[in-house]
């Protein structure tokens, strides 16, 4: 399933955004494989939600679990 880019319409790929989109930061591998184990809660904290906006996602609420 994909979901659309609120301001662009583009698609993006619900499984690139849950498993590969945090890669794309700024966190080193190691940090980047741990944030996969964290609750959907712990993923988007403030620090993660910074190094995602640094990359150019933002979200809602939630990553999905």
């Amino acid at each position: 399933m994909d979901v659309h880019c609120s301001t662009c319409g583009e698609p993006w790929d619900v499984y690139h955004l849950r498993h590969d989109a945090i890669f794309e930061t700024a966190l080193s591998h190691e940090e980047a494989e741990s944030w996969r184990t964290l609750s959907p809660g712990r993923r988007l904290s403030t620090r993660y939600r910074e190094k995602f906006r640094a990359a150019g996602w933002e979200f809602g609420a939630s990553t999905c679990s």
